[in-house]
């Protein structure tokens, strides 16, 4: 079950010869059910090509080879069909929002730019990839961020470039597990 959705878009405006304004955004929502296979990055699975060889030559344990795929025993490896005890998923959303805006003043110039991203991730996975309900984790994570700076520069048309101006972000984030 795999559900996809995002736009992005962007307008470009210069209302005078002295103003230029700039507005971006892009929106992504992503609904993922794994039903029983192991999602990417799954602890181990992902580390089988370098434990094996180890595990044969280091330890002389097995022969080097002998493991199938080179995956360990009881470490499944990513989208390997597992017998699960969880319904495992992903949702994920995200929002992008950027502004920029300059006013040319002569030899010096104006500038306002703004950023704000919000995003939302919540999801289920069955860790220990067995029907017995051993290791899993569910987590749901909310944040957003704002940014914003105010400068007044140089236009570049001189020996010497300056720069003054103020910063302020603030960051939200709001995580269960």
């Amino acid at each position: 079950d795999f559900d996809r959705f995002g736009f992005r878009g962007a307008l470009d405006l210069e209302p005078t010869d002295r103003l230029t304004i700039k507005v971006s955004g892009s929106y992504e929502e992503l609904d993922q059910g794994f039903g029983d296979s192991v999602f990417d990055g799954v602890l181990f699975g992902a580390f089988a090509d370098f434990f094996e060889p180890v595990i044969s030559a280091g330890f002389g344990l097995l022969p080097p080879g002998s493991l199938p795929g080179g995956a360990l025993p009881g470490f499944p490896r990513p989208n390997d069909e597992i017998a699960s005890d969880v319904d495992a998923f992903l949702d994920f959303s995200n929002l992008i929002l950027t502004s920029n805006v300059t006013y040319v003043l002569g030899g010096a110039s104006i500038v306002w730019v703004s950023g704000y991203t919000e995003t939302d991730t919540s999801s289920l996975e069955d860790l220990d990839g067995s029907q017995f309900s051993v290791v899993s984790r569910e987590s749901d994570n909310e944040g957003s961020f704002f940014s914003t700076e105010l400068r007044l520069q140089s236009n570049g048309d001189e020996r010497f470039d300056w720069i003054v101006g103020g910063y302020f972000a603030r960051a939200d984030l709001d995580t269960q597990q």
